[in-house]
């Protein structure tokens, strides 16, 4: 599986670039959005879906405890 180009996004932790997209998910009112990330090797992926805001800080602590 390779991540889609359009609306990757790219975030450094521990001198490793990883690759992660948000998309936007809409149920009735509720908002929530599914983030995937791809490790920095390309081999693994890690999905979530979130119904806050996702900010850089959240990102790069889900980065430190999956990969």
């Amino acid at each position: 599986m390779t991540m889609p180009k359009k609306g990757l996004r790219k975030i450094v932790v521990g001198k490793q670039t990883y690759n992660y997209i948000i998309k936007p998910l809409f149920y009735g009112n509720s908002h929530s959005s599914r983030l995937t990330i791809e490790s920095a090797s390309g081999n693994k992926y890690y999905s979530k879906t979130i119904i806050d805001q996702i900010t850089p800080a959240m990102i790069e602590e889900l980065i430190k405890k999956n990969f």
